[in-house]
């Protein structure tokens, strides 16, 4: 538990409240003053997200899961945030344009209770950064933030099997290739991201079970959400169609 003064405890709860309704409005985010470590961060993301959506939280999700972003922000891991229940899209829907939202091809895990995958699913994830000061970018400052989390896609899901390990996965725009990638380029793939995520949400104050959708991070590359169609292929896993109008 974060130890604070009533002036400092007064000034958290605004800017928790603050963000979360930022968030929520789809505008940029108030400046971030407070130095924080990981542990203070998570703490404080949990209550961005209670304010957003309540009780409808629609799974965890990786992010940070590309090493030499890792390292450029001093950590030797990714990160974790929560999905929002209320942004999940349908396959096949008609999203209206946001600037700066950015489109990241993923798969979805069900995890048992010991770290293993149950099952898998195509996704995709929508994801704005709004930070008002480049400063602001830092490790604890993304986690607050919720890793930019914006709204996402889930496929159907399919009991696991090893054969769908490192499936390819492809994002057309139109019919232009924008992404080109495999399930196993994020966190080394669904086996070791299950066991990953699993025990890092533990430890990060999330409460997962074993009907948790857990977003397991961007494979390949994120691409700019234009106004455009859009179909991510993922092999034997089927197809997410969609349009940014």
């Amino acid at each position: 538990m974060i130890q604070m003064t009533s002036i400092e405890n007064g000034a958290h709860a605004k800017f928790v409240s603050q963000l979360s309704a930022a968030i929520a409005a789809q505008a940029e985010w108030p400046a971030f003053e407070a130095q924080l470590d990981l542990k203070e961060a998570y703490a404080m993301q949990h209550e961005v997200t209670r304010l957003h959506s309540g009780s409808n939280i629609g799974g965890i999700k990786a992010g940070v899961t590309d090493p030499n972003i890792q390292k450029f922000l001093g950590l030797d891991h990714a990160l974790l945030g929560s999905l929002y229940g209320s942004t999940q899209h349908k396959a096949g829907s008609c999203i209206p344009h946001l600037e700066s939202r950015m489109i990241e091809t993923e798969v979805a895990l069900r995890i048992d209770q010991d770290g293993r995958p149950l099952a898998i699913a195509p996704a995709i994830e929508f994801v704005r950064l709004k930070f008002s000061r480049p400063s602001d970018m830092s490790a604890p400052n993304l986690v607050v933030s919720n890793l930019g989390t914006e709204s996402f896609i889930v496929g159907e899901f399919q009991p696991w099997d090893a054969a769908l390990e490192d499936i390819p996965m492809i994002l057309r725009q139109y019919n232009e290739i924008v992404n080109e990638s495999h399930v196993s380029s994020a966190l080394g793939g669904p086996v070791p991201a299950a066991q990953w995520m699993r025990e890092e949400a533990l430890s990060r104050g999330f409460e997962p079970n074993t009907e948790t959708v857990f977003l397991a991070g961007l494979c390949g590359v994120a691409v700019a959400a234009n106004k455009a169609e859009f179909t991510a292929e993922f092999g034997p896993l089927g197809t997410i169609s969609f349009m940014i109008d």
